[in-house]
């Protein structure tokens, strides 16, 4: 749903059985602020930097309920996206070097938060995003899947029975569920460093694709 119309609302506290990383104000925040654009290499360098630079400008807004929608800043942006990337790392580890070719996870799912979340998770992780039309067929999901080579597919609820299908007709296909948003949103206590890519060469990374974005309006997709 597009976010055209926004009330700021608060965000509910962390479940207290929640747990995981925790993150540490970086004595690096200040140095990295000061970093100049033409040294940015990926699309996890940029986010992380606009965080940095400017974390209480206003990125995003999301539907809470009817005409109620909630604000979030940059800052609250790169850390979800770091907790969430904490999470499926359990699952898709992040590369251990530039050397390792950039794993393809295809992500299949309404354009939500978590949608939104996800994506940005896995560059943090160094790897390359398939984002499938949720129009398409099973087959043509498979087919996707082959040409790309992509190896796990991250669905939410709504689309699990196709991705099981798509499994079931590429059996090494590894499938995940798309995170939970109680995993990533709630208060942050610091804003400290949140790459996890700092093994990766950036000269080499750029090089790299990051999103294979295909429309089911379209015989081909478009690589960025």
């Amino acid at each position: 749903m597009p976010a055209t119309i926004y009330v700021p609302s608060s965000r509910p506290e962390p479940p207290s059985s929640a747990s995981g990383h925790i993150l540490t104000q970086s004595s690096s925040t200040a140095t990295n602020a000061s970093k100049s654009d033409s040294t940015l290499r990926t699309v996890d360098a940029l986010v992380r930097q606009r965080a940095i630079s400017y974390p209480q400008d206003h990125i995003v807004s999301y539907p809470k309920s009817g005409i109620d929608f909630i604000d979030y800043n940059l800052r609250e942006l790169d850390v979800f996206a770091w907790r969430a990337a904490n999470r499926y790392a359990q699952y898709i580890p992040a590369r251990k070097t530039s050397a390792e070719k950039p794993r393809v996870v295809a992500l299949l799912g309404l354009s939500n938060f978590e949608y939104l979340i996800t994506l940005l998770a896995l560059t943090k992780l160094g790897h390359t995003v398939l984002l499938v039309s949720t129009r398409i067929t099973v087959e043509a999901v498979e087919s996707l899947i082959n040409a790309t080579s992509a190896a796990t597919i991250i669905a939410d609820k709504r689309h699990s029975n196709t991705a099981k299908q798509v499994q079931g007709l590429v059996p090494s296909l590894q499938l995940l569920d798309i995170v939970d948003r109680a995993v990533f949103e709630y208060s942050i206590e610091a804003h400290g460093d949140t790459q996890l890519d700092s093994q990766l060469d950036a000269e080499i990374e750029t090089q790299n694709i990051a999103f294979i974005i295909h429309s089911s309006g379209k015989p081909s997709g478009a690589i960025f």
